[in-house]
């Protein structure tokens, strides 16, 4: 099994959203769902700068399903103690995660 990971630090949080949201908005006009999890300052910030990105391509497709969740509410219900419980991480994303992927109109690509 092959895993990638990537690890990218930002100075300027302009930049950061940028990346990300240009990242979302990739998926997004391939039609696929995008699920961002993230503090309420970030979200707006990934926001601002996918709308900018998107104005266009919502006219041309149809685009994948977004949701934006609160990151500190979410990391509460997986953590036990200090440490992250994958079992409690499994439900907590996991559902998110499958309720994305039975989005009208999402076909996973194989």
């Amino acid at each position: 099994m092959v895993h990638r990971h990537l690890v990218k630090f930002f100075e300027d949080e302009r930049n950061l959203f940028a990346t990300v949201a240009g990242f979302i908005a990739d998926g997004l006009i391939a039609g696929e769902p995008a699920l961002v999890i993230a503090t309420p300052r970030h979200r707006q910030g990934i926001l601002a700068q996918l709308g900018q990105r998107m104005s266009r391509a919502r006219a041309e497709a149809p685009l994948g399903d977004l949701m934006m969740i609160n990151a500190e509410a979410t990391l509460s219900r997986f953590m036990a103690g200090d440490l992250p419980d994958a079992g409690r991480f499994m439900h907590a994303i996991g559902d998110l995660v499958d309720g994305l992927a039975r989005a009208p109109g999402y076909v996973p690509v194989r």
